[in-house]
């Protein structure tokens, strides 16, 4: 656990926290009514900027892909960077701001393409999609310029600010799965 965003002491108290537990993680003080502003839940998951895979609505929205896909959580940026082989594989970064907004110099160095440009079938693919309100990681970006990875965006209609994170995932899984469809069969599949 890196972060704990509390608005009542007691509330605090009652995880049963090693004593030196605010020099192992970050422990933020949030006033009751900020906290009651970034979510609408009554019953806040205690965790921000991260899903519970197995939460009824994750699985819902899901829709089963849990069951047919390998799901391995907790895996660690180092852990993700063996993977990601630079002649057989990608990193991809979708987010809905890929803009550099001068706070992130590394973010020039990532190449930026819309989501049908890149061709999906000559490697796997690594795809981090950024949430809503917080965007790519720094820890994503810094991946993606040693494993000479990309950004994809989703060109968006007028007056529209952002895609929600299933929603854009959704967009780019389609276009992959296009693209896997287009590929002529040979004798060895």
């Amino acid at each position: 656990m890196d972060s704990i965003f509390f608005s009542r002491v007691q509330d605090l108290n009652k995880l049963r926290l090693p004593k030196d537990a605010s020099e192992m993680m970050r422990l933020y003080k949030v006033p009751y009514n900020d906290m009651k502003a970034w979510s609408s839940v009554t019953t806040p998951p205690g965790i921000i900027g991260c899903t519970d895979l197995w939460d009824g609505k994750t699985l819902r929205g899901a829709a089963g892909a849990h069951f047919k896909v390998r799901v391995r959580p907790n895996v660690s940026w180092s852990e993700i960077g063996e993977l990601v082989n630079r002649e057989e594989s990608r990193l991809m970064l979708a987010s809905p701001a890929a803009s550099d907004d001068g706070h992130r110099p590394f973010m020039r160095d990532v190449p930026t393409l819309q989501y049908w440009e890149p061709d999906y079938t000559e490697r796997h693919n690594f795809i981090v999609i950024g949430g809503e309100t917080e965007g790519i990681s720094d820890e994503a970006f810094e991946l993606a310029v040693q494993t000479e990875g990309c950004q994809v965006t989703i060109p968006l209609a007028n007056n529209v600010e952002s895609l929600n994170s299933v929603a854009a995932a959704s967009i780019i899984m389609f276009e992959i799965k296009k693209q896997m469809m287009m590929v002529p069969m040979t004798d060895d599949d």
